[in-house]
């Protein structure tokens, strides 16, 4: 993620966007399906969905 993100990948840097993922998960916008990934939730308004 924080290759994707551009962030360079160090120890803080990888727990600092952890952290970030898991406050989503927390607050119901990501789901955390295994232990190091995550999920966008389908159901959230302006989930991304461009289909109408």
């Amino acid at each position: 993620m924080c290759e994707q993100l551009g962030v360079p990948i160090a120890a803080k840097n990888v727990e600092g966007v952890r952290s970030k993922l898991k406050r989503l998960v927390e607050r119901g916008w990501l789901i955390q399906t295994q232990p190091v990934r995550f999920t966008p939730v389908q159901d959230r308004a302006g989930g991304g969905n461009t289909e109408g």
